[in-house]
């Protein structure tokens, strides 16, 4: 017998609500990082090239920024603990996401984020 390595690959299924200037979608979206959240909530809004920020609501009740991977991983692990299935964001147009005006853009009304993730084992052998 040779080795045998296995490779646990996380893929994130998310189900996702998000609002901007009052507008409220619903989608889900296969995302391997921040980037592809990003690009599904372009494509969602029709926002092309514009500069956006994105927050969530953690068990803290505190509005949290999601811009990195690391940050999404984060939630991913504050969601799963929750044991839903849906991942709501408040999303604001660049000029809105200012960190130092942060403060006051979002609302603080009912973001409670929950994360859904599969996980595929692939062996090689």
């Amino acid at each position: 017998g040779g080795w045998e390595f296995c490779v646990l690959e996380i893929m994130k299924d998310l189900k996702v609500k998000c609002e901007l200037d009052g507008d409220i979608r619903r989608f889900s979206v296969r995302v391997d990082g921040i980037a592809d959240l990003q690009s599904q909530i372009r494509k969602t809004y029709g926002l092309e090239e514009e500069e956006f920020g994105m927050k969530y609501k953690d068990e803290d009740g505190d509005l949290i920024t999601l811009e990195l991977d690391s940050e999404l991983d984060e939630a991913l692990v504050l969601m799963e603990s929750s044991g839903g299935s849906l991942l709501k964001l408040s999303v604001r147009k660049a000029g809105n996401t200012g960190k130092h005006k942060a403060r006051g853009v979002y609302p603080s009304t009912q973001f409670r984020t929950v994360l859904f993730s599969v996980a595929n084992w692939h062996c090689v052998f």
